[in-house]
C-alpha cells in the first residue's frame, strides 16, 4: 500500500482536469471552425506567389464572409493590391465574395448591382451555383419570393445531385408556400 498511494497521488495529479461541456452553439462553432479555415489561407497567403496568393486571399475572404466576419473579409479582400488584374475566374470569384459581404450587411440592392454587372463569360460552372444563389438570398432579403424562387430554380438546374438538388426544391416550395 505504501508504494501504491504515492503512485495514485501522482497519477492523479498528472490527469487532465475535466473539461466543462462546450457551451458553443452548433451556429458558433461552425463560425468558428469557417475562421479557422480562413485564418489558414491567410497563412498561406502570405508566402504564396501571384496568382495563388490572390486566390488565396479570396477563400480567405470567402470563409470569413461565411462566419459573418464582415471585417476580416474586406480586410483580406483589400490585400489584393490590383483587383482588376485578377483572371476571369478570380474576379468573378472576388466579386461574389464582395456580394456576400454586403448580403450579411443587409445590402441586397447593391449586391444585386454587382451581381448584374458580372458578365456571363466570367461565370464557371461553380461561380453559376454561387451567383444565383446570391441572387436568390439578395431578392428573399428585399422581400421579392418570386425572384428568389427563379433563382432557385436555376440553382437547381445546376446541380448535378438529387442530393444537392433536394434543400433547394424544399427551399422553393417553402418560398411558394
Amino acid at each position: 500500500i505504501a508504494t501504491v498511494l504515492p503512485l495514485l497521488i501522482l497519477s492523479a495529479c498528472a490527469a487532465p482536469a475535466p473539461q466543462p461541456p462546450s457551451t458553443l452553439t452548433a451556429e458558433e462553432q461552425s463560425r468558428q471552425l469557417l475562421e479557422q479555415t480562413a485564418q489558414q489561407y491567410l497563412s498561406q497567403a502570405q508566402t504564396a506567389q501571384s496568382p495563388q496568393r490572390e486566390e488565396l486571399f479570396i477563400w480567405a475572404a470567402d470563409y470569413f464572409a461565411r462566419a459573418h466576419n464582415v471585417v476580416l473579409s474586406q480586410h483580406s479582400l483589400d490585400q489584393i493590391s490590383q483587383p482588376k488584374r485578377l483572371s476571369n475566374d478570380l474576379m468573378s470569384r472576388y466579386t461574389l465574395v464582395q456580394v456576400q459581404i454586403l448580403l450579411v450587411e443587409n445590402n441586397a440592392f447593391a449586391a444585386l448591382q454587382l451581381l448584374n454587372n458580372l458578365p456571363d463569360s466570367a461565370l464557371t460552372a461553380e461561380n453559376g451555383q454561387q451567383f444565383y444563389r446570391r441572387r436568390a438570398d439578395a431578392y428573399r432579403q428585399m422581400g421579392n419570393d418570386l425572384a428568389a424562387t427563379r433563382n432557385l430554380i436555376w440553382l437547381a438546374g445546376l446541380l448535378e445531385s438529387a442530393q444537392q438538388r433536394d434543400p433547394i426544391h424544399a427551399e422553393i416550395w417553402a418560398l411558394l408556400q
